[in-house]
């Protein structure tokens, strides 16, 4: 019953793109009233990247291995790469996460249930990391019937099978060599 209610909640997660920022250990910085207001201008093109984050269960380290019974956890970092202050959307109508391997897509948040998705602006200050909250991949198939276990979707191929993350947040796409991991 408490893995049904992890999973669950991480689904509604995901479904919500992983819309709720927070802290993590380092250069990284959390979300404040101040840091939300939105003040400031756009972010110029180029001024913020997108890192897939791929971490594990205690969302502890980051991680390139999932034995076959663990579930990866999914998030990201923004970085303002620029020299000055800018305003960005971070919200969970801007994120999208697509798991592929070679040309196929196996699974997207696009198919989730966005119902719930807000648009949300940041002041990202230059130089500034922020860390999204990882949430729980059920390693399923995703399609327009639903992204989850509970909406019956079929398990992706494992064994040694080698898929990558990518991440897009307002619009900004992450490299797509940085989000590769292997589910045993």
């Amino acid at each position: 019953m408490i893995v049904l209610v992890a999973v669950i909640w991480g689904v509604v997660a995901i479904a919500n793109g992983v819309n709720q920022l927070g802290a993590k250990a380092g250069p990284t910085n959390s979300l404040s009233p101040a840091s939300t207001a939105g003040a400031g201008e756009h972010c110029a093109p180029g001024a913020v990247v997108v890192t897939p984050v791929i971490t594990d269960s205690g969302l502890t380290e980051s991680r390139a291995s999932f034995g076959a019974t663990e579930k990866p956890y999914f998030g990201f970092t923004l970085t303002n790469t620029g020299d000055v202050d800018c305003s960005f959307n971070v919200g969970s109508a801007q994120q999208f996460f697509t798991v592929s391997s070679g040309p196929e897509t196996y699974w997207t948040s696009k198919d989730c249930d966005r119902s719930a998705t807000v648009d949300k602006t940041m002041v990202l200050t230059a130089g500034q990391v922020v860390s999204s909250q990882p949430t729980v991949w059920d390693r399923v198939r995703s399609s327009t019937t639903g992204c989850n276990v509970a909406s019956g979707q079929s398990v992706v191929p494992a064994g040694g099978a080698t898929f990558h993350l990518s991440v897009s947040v307002a619009g900004v796409l992450s490299d797509p060599a940085k989000g590769a991991f292997i589910l045993r």
